[in-house]
């Protein structure tokens, strides 16, 4: 994992700032770290739809 990815995480669960990690990851690469950010994204979102209680 990338230091801005990991960051990312830390800032997740409020072991850092997220809003510099997000921007940092976003800069990475010319398209990779948003690619990255997609990702995490949609598995946030796929866990939550997930666990959710119906």
């Amino acid at each position: 994992v990338s230091g801005e990815f990991a960051a990312v995480l830390r800032g997740l669960v409020g072991d850092g700032a997220l809003a510099p990690a997000i921007q940092a990851l976003l800069a990475t690469g010319s398209t990779s770290g948003r690619a990255l950010a997609l990702g995490l994204c949609t598995a946030i979102d796929l866990v939550d739809r997930t666990t959710r209680p119906r």
